[in-house]
């Protein structure tokens, strides 16, 4: 029922351990010198763009690695401090609920409620139930929310559907919503994005019929990607001829070729450029004089391969990363693993406060002798004005439309 102080922003659980103690991913071996020596002012623009797409490269692997050295762990926090925390504010929520309608319902003899008193307590129990029903269905509560409330819970989740459903046919039409089935807000927001979805692939296929010019830049760009797919085949068949391990008679031996063979076998299969160009560079079949030495024909070619490795790896960052911005909420910069952590740790410590708060609470209002003051210094609940606007109803929807299930927890009103 009070709102706990808020904690200092980016404040930590001394007793929690942080996640990222130890040592950060870092580079594989090979990688921070694997560029063209010749200094950036005699460099050419392939030179140039080669050097700058390795260290990016190089910088996404690091975060890539972080991320998902971070996913699990994360998991198992909610898991284990989020979920029990979220189940012990719902059971002291719960619990208040029910004895404000014993207050009410059969109120003791002393000392007898004023119906300023009383009016405050029936203002608090639809309030809390709602946060309640908010998490799920609950008969008692939905009873104890009908009892206190002008509208029934029922009528309000369908006139908030009906809201919903009028707002999102102003921007999307009429047409939008014919035949839908959905029942709840959640299932109206995935019929409207699975509609966007549909809008945009129909877009898609409007404009995918080429003329000249556009069948042309696609032969080129095919011819391109060949070659760029023979240049990284040749570095491969180097590698490859200089690791057979069948040619070796050496059991040691044998068995080193054997595992670099299969690094490079899957390099090759993930057109991992870079991992094979490190490999050359470690077995010495390249230096950096070599890379400089490079036509630039092959280099383009290279450039042009390092650029589709970086934009998959960005991809996969980018669809790690994306569920905690959005968990964040709207305004944050790119997370980190660290300020996600910082986040998660400063919502526990608010969630452990207001149940503690809500407990307190509750133990106050048994006791006779505190129970008016109690209700004296509560403030009348304040109006629900959370419900999403416009251009919110749209962030939500390219939400379900476009961003893997988030790891997280949605955020809920405490």
């Amino acid at each position: 029922m009070r709102k706990p102080a808020s904690a200092r922003p980016g404040a930590t659980d001394p007793t929690q351990r942080a996640l990222f103690d130890g040592p950060q991913p870092t580079v594989q071996a090979g990688q921070a010198v694997l560029a063209i020596p010749t200094p950036a002012a005699a460099q050419s623009k392939a030179q140039r763009a080669f050097n700058r797409l390795i260290g990016q490269i190089g910088q996404q692997r690091v975060l890539l690695a972080q991320w998902q050295d971070f996913e699990p762990r994360y998991r198992q926090r909610l898991a284990t401090e989020m979920a029990p925390l979220e189940a012990q504010l719902r059971a002291a929520r719960r619990a208040l609920v029910l004895l404000l309608d014993e207050l009410l319902l059969a109120p003791p003899a002393t000392p007898r409620l004023a119906k300023t008193q009383r009016r405050k307590l029936a203002a608090w129990i639809p309030h809390l139930a709602s946060l309640l029903l908010e998490e799920g269905p609950d008969a008692e509560v939905e009873a104890l929310f009908d009892r206190y409330s002008d509208v029934a819970h029922a009528d309000l989740l369908q006139a908030d559907l009906a809201g919903a459903e009028a707002m999102f046919s102003q921007v999307l039409g009429e047409d939008a919503f014919k035949g839908h089935q959905a029942e709840t807000m959640d299932e109206l927001l995935r019929h409207a994005a699975q509609h966007l979805a549909g809008q945009a692939e129909a877009g898609q296929q409007a404009g995918a019929a080429p003329g000249r010019r556009a069948e042309a830049a696609r032969q080129r760009q095919q011819a391109a990607a060949h070659q760029a797919g023979q240049s990284v085949r040749e570095v491969f068949r180097k590698l490859a001829s200089a690791l057979h391990p069948d040619r070796e008679t050496d059991a040691t031996e044998r068995e080193r070729k054997t595992r670099l063979m299969q690094q490079a076998n899957q390099a090759y299969q993930h057109n991992d450029l870079l991992g094979l160009l490190t490999m050359q560079l470690d077995l010495e079949q390249i230096d950096g004089q070599h890379l400089a030495n490079l036509p630039e024909a092959r280099l383009a070619h290279y450039n042009q391969v390092l650029r589709e490795q970086l934009d998959l790896l960005l991809q996969e960052v980018g669809a790690l990363v994306e569920p905690y911005r959005m968990a964040l909420g709207p305004g944050s910069r790119l997370p980190t693993p660290a300020a996600v952590d910082a986040s998660l740790t400063q919502q526990l410590a608010d969630l452990r406060q207001c149940a503690q708060a809500i407990e307190q609470d509750t133990v106050l209002l048994r006791d006779p002798a505190l129970r008016r003051t109690v209700i004296n210094a509560l403030a009348l609940p304040e109006a629900d004005d959370d419900e999403p606007d416009a251009f919110e109803m749209m962030l939500m929807m390219e939400a379900l439309a476009d961003v893997p299930v988030a790891p997280g927890r949605r955020n809920k009103r405490r």
